[in-house]
């Protein structure tokens, strides 16, 4: 079954926005929960799985989740570190999500107006 984001296109790019300048890199994004499930009311918050193949420091969460907050969307986006989650949490994640945005290594040559990609 093929599943859909239940999101505005411009509140898509908003968080691939929020993403590309404050994710830690590499990592992969996922949306999962009721935004994912067709069953999300207008509030429903936007739940997404951060791997970045090893947890995430407490800044990088709060730096995260701060840029969220802050941001223009109406409804909250609530961030799940893979890396700390339990198996059990994975493997329900893992049959409904889908991927957001997949964000490589900032190269550190790369000129700082290039380096938060497209």
């Amino acid at each position: 079954m093929s599943r859909v984001l239940d999101i505005t296109p411009e509140h898509l790019v908003e968080v691939q926005r929020l993403l590309r300048a404050r994710a830690p890199r590499p990592a992969t994004v996922w949306a999962f929960g009721s935004r994912v499930l067709g069953t999300a009311t207008a509030y429903s918050d936007l739940d997404l799985a951060i791997d970045a193949g090893r947890r995430l420091s407490w800044a990088e969460q709060a730096d995260l989740q701060e840029a969220f907050e802050e941001g223009a969307l109406p409804f909250r986006v609530d961030i799940v570190d893979w890396a700390t989650v339990s198996q059990a949490f994975r493997d329900r994640v893992a049959s409904q999500r889908i991927p957001l945005m997949i964000l490589p290594a900032i190269d550190p040559q790369a000129p700082a107006t290039t380096r938060a990609g497209p």
